[in-house]
């Protein structure tokens, strides 16, 4: 959830294992064996379905898709 409504935001490992009361490398694993992937992939994958989402509405420039995605670049 914390991914989610933080997404354009950057979003670090140590601050999500801080969340949750973990060390960053038990979180990291403990994320993989939850998602079956790694945070930094999820958070990636995350971000394009939100871009892709975005861009099929049409109605936002590819900036504006950018910086609502958490992406640091075009």
């Amino acid at each position: 959830r914390f991914i989610h409504e933080h997404i354009a935001e950057h979003i670090q490992i140590e601050h999500l294992a801080a969340l949750v009361h973990m060390s960053s490398s038990h979180f990291a694993r403990a994320f993989k064996n939850a998602t079956g992937h790694p945070p930094h992939f999820y958070l990636t994958t995350e971000r394009l379905r939100l871009a892709q989402s975005m861009l099929s509405e049409g109605s936002l420039s590819l900036i504006d898709v950018v910086v609502r995605a958490g992406f640091q670049t075009q």
